[in-house]
């Protein structure tokens, strides 16, 4: 695995920051002499100290001893860094995972040290310090460096792109890699899902939710053990437990030396002469050290000369622009910079730089340009050379003092609100787009485009319900667009939220009637029964064709998960012809779903059959995944009963492989039950009460198992019993404790062994 072995930066480049990681190992390992180090690693004590000067970048074989001598068990995180110290190449982090920040890391080896001293024996560290002073780079090299003490390693939340402090618990469970349920409170999953780990949590940019932050922090702290916290934030969060690290300015030499390097970046084979030193001295005063604004003035160097970039900073129309009533220095020099770059620009591109600031998390490139013409890629492009955006992987994303800055131009000219307007009609615009390939071969990609954009859709949200007139229209129009959302991703308490906002905020009728069914879908699950017959009456008494067919559609389900089945036979039926007058193939599948599983329950299998292969066929035809996990769940059910349950595996197994991918944990729990049931028929014992373990475990807590169904339950119940009785009380307890810590491979191991 070995790579050509390169020369240090000297600058501080990734060679000898893996040096110092690997020194920094060392010391906590107790300083041992490098003799003994090397015993341990059966290699000589000069190899091991050559790995750790940095004069060269280590071969793996040699850093892999380096580690294990000094007792690291897992050493794929070091892999990880080993190669990225080798390649240099930025890749995605996937979510929770620290960010890959490829830029070198000057001037800030005290403030490293001094913050991973202070979460050696604090809990809860907060990075202080004033925008643009490179508080979450110093944070992303911290974790970097302190994720090898942790058991469980560490987890990034990025928090720039809420705008609610009620979903911040959200935002930490993605992070861990943990689907939010519907039913249950978010802090309450998040703390369960937080005890026993040890875990260094890295909440970045809490500034604009401190007190939520605080709150929640606090909560972790007290309930918890293992987890540590590093923050960063403009202010300090206000707890008794919390430590701050403080970042200031950059020092003369460090500032200058950040200018010079940043300079070579832009412009290849540069050295600077006398003048050009003593230029970029006085340029970094003018800036106050800070970062931010260096990495923005040396892009100007691409056009401007050391002098000429001094000569405008030092005029007077330099320190223009704090509309917002900001003093403070730093900021104003900031701002300096900033209101230079938007002189720059052209008007397209100024329009959409603040238009663009109303935006959370980014924005997708064809959100912006969709229908726009020639004009809108020339200003992304121009933004974009100006580093005002960054497009990362057809995103668009903006820094957070950048983003603030065209906020604060769009209010001192009164333009906030037509920008949100703007906003609302681009996120309509690009969710209807998402919405009509929903339902066919593209279905992952949506769920996951869609996903990334809700902060954005959110604020549409917000804004249009607040607005009133058609504004509310299109936000409820939104919030109703995303009702599969709602259901597929697990957040139906949110869309009811959203919904029941909307439908009160819209004045207009047809709108309230399209919405009253996607709120009714999502009262289904939450068990509201009473809320989604009302709902489903308001629904078909002016509804259209379409909106009648979906909500006698909610009607069978409701009648299907509190009975009774006939009821839920006859209006499921009736749903299903009208959707195939309408020529409505999505809510007809529903409907065959619906028919299917009613007659499973019953035990007519030779109706149930018909019912889930016509819903199947459906599918195939669109290619449609994510509903089909139901059909699968109904036929595999069907035939675990059967005399033939090893039948069902195979459907089974494909609809957990599917959900895999999208994360449904209520069509996961439902297929591990029945893949339970189909284990204890073939004599797989303690892989059945490992399953059934596992299905208890993914259920949401509040709602019923198997969704209520009576028969289902009753089966499950004998199940379970027959397995208790096969084994003693101990061996069950732990085969049933298992399914729930099993890791993602030995869940996998286990199901394809059946």
């Amino acid at each position: 695995m070995g790579r050509p072995q390169r020369p240090i930066d000297r600058n501080g480049g990734p060679v000898a920051e893996f040096a110092g990681a690997l020194r920094r190992l060392r010391d906590r390992s107790g300083a041992l002499p490098y003799r003994t180090l090397a015993r341990r690693a059966n290699c000589a004590p000069s190899t091991l100290s050559d790995a750790a000067a940095g004069r060269r970048l280590p071969s793996w074989p040699v850093v892999s001893a380096f580690v294990r001598a000094c007792g690291v068990g897992d050493e794929s995180p070091w892999l990880a860094r080993w190669q990225a110290a080798a390649n240099r190449t930025p890749t995605p982090a996937p979510v929770g995972r620290i960010p890959d920040d490829p830029a070198s890391f000057l001037g800030r080896d005290d403030e490293l040290d001094g913050t991973l001293r202070l979460l050696e024996s604090a809990r809860m560290v907060t990075v202080t310090g004033p925008g643009g002073v490179g508080k979450t780079r110093l944070a992303q090299r911290v974790a970097a460096q302190a994720q090898i003490d942790y058991k469980n390693g560490a987890r990034w939340v990025e928090l720039a792109d809420l705008n609610d402090r009620a979903l911040i618990a959200r935002k930490i469970l993605s992070a861990l890699d943990q689907p939010p349920d519907p039913i249950r409170d978010p802090e309450e999953q998040l703390l369960a899902a937080l005890t026993g780990r040890h875990l260094l949590l890295v909440l970045d940019n809490c500034e604009h939710l401190a007190a939520g932050v605080a709150r929640l922090t606090r909560e972790i702290l007290t309930h918890t053990t293992g987890v540590s916290i590093l923050a960063t934030s403009r202010r300090a969060l206000g707890l008794p437990e919390e430590h701050l690290s403080t970042v200031g300015p950059l020092s003369p030499e460090q500032a200058t030396d950040l200018l010079l390097e940043r300079a070579r970046a832009v412009l290849p084979g540069y050295e600077p002469g006398e003048t050009d030193l003593q230029c970029a001295q006085r340029i970094c005063e003018r800036l106050d050290g800070l970062p931010l604004a260096i990495e923005f003035a040396a892009r100007r160097l691409r056009t401007f000369s050391l002098a000429q970039l001094l000569e405008y900073l030092s005029a007077p129309s330099a320190q223009l622009g704090d509309d917002s009533g900001v003093r403070h220095p730093r900021q104003a020099s900031m701002l300096a910079t900033l209101d230079w770059s938007h002189e720059l620009c052209s008007p397209a591109a100024r329009r959409l730089w603040c238009d663009l600031s109303v935006y959370l998390g980014g924005a997708p490139l064809e959100a912006v340009t969709a229908g726009a013409g020639a004009e809108a890629f020339g200003a992304v492009s121009e933004l974009v050379d100006q580093s005002v955006l960054v497009n990362a992987g057809q995103r668009l994303r903006m820094l957070e003092t950048v983003r603030e800055y065209g906020i604060r131009r769009l209010t001192a000219r009164g333009g906030l609100a037509e920008a949100h307007e703007r906003h609302l009609d681009r996120c309509l615009a690009y969710l209807m787009r998402a919405d009509a390939e929903w339902y066919g071969p593209k279905q992952l990609d949506v769920l996951r485009r869609v996903r990334a954009e809700m902060p954005n859709f959110r604020v549409a949200m917000e804004y249009g319900m607040d607005a009133g007139g058609d504004a509310s229209l299109r936000a409820l129009r939104i919030a109703r667009t995303l009702w599969w959302f709602w259901l597929a991703s697990g957040t139906v308490d949110e869309g009811r939220d959203w919904l029941e906002k909307g439908i009160a905020a819209c004045d207009d009728p047809a709108e309230r009637h399209d919405a009253y069914w996607a709120c009714a879908y999502v009262y289904v699950l939450l068990g509201d029964t009473k809320r989604v017959g009302e709902l489903c009456d308001l629904a078909v008494e002016g509804g259209g064709k379409a909106t009648i067919a979906w909500a006698t559609l909610v009607r069978g389900l409701i009648a299907l998960v509190s009975g009774p089945l006939e009821e839920s036979i006859e209006v499921s039926e009736s749903a299903l012809r009208r959707f195939e007058e309408i020529g409505e193939d999505q809510g007809a599948q529903h409907a065959l779903s619906q028919l299917g599983i009613a007659e499973v329950l019953r035990g007519n299998e030779d109706r149930a059959v018909p019912w889930l292969e016509q819903g199947r066929h459906i599918a195939a035809e669109h290619g449609e995944r994510w509903h089909r996990t139901y059909l699968l769940w109904g036929l595999g059910t069907l035939r675990s009963k059967g005399s033939d349950p090893a039948s069902a595996l195979p459907m089974l197994k494909e609809g957990l492989r599917i959900q895999e991918d999208f994360g449904d944990q209520r069509a996961v729990a439902a297929n591990l039950e029945a893949l339970a049931w189909v284990s204890a028929a073939i004599g797989a014992t303690d892989a059945a009460v490992v399953l059934l373990g596992r299905s208890h475990w993914a259920w949401p807590e509040a709602e019923s198992r198997l969704f209520g169904f009576s028969a289902l339950v009753g089966i499950g119940e004998r199940n379970e019993a027959a397995l208790r009785a096969s084994m003693t009380p101990a061996a069950f307890e732990t085969a049933y404790t298992r399914g729930g810590e099993l890791s993602s491979d030995e869940f996998w191991d286990l199901v394809d062994d059946l």
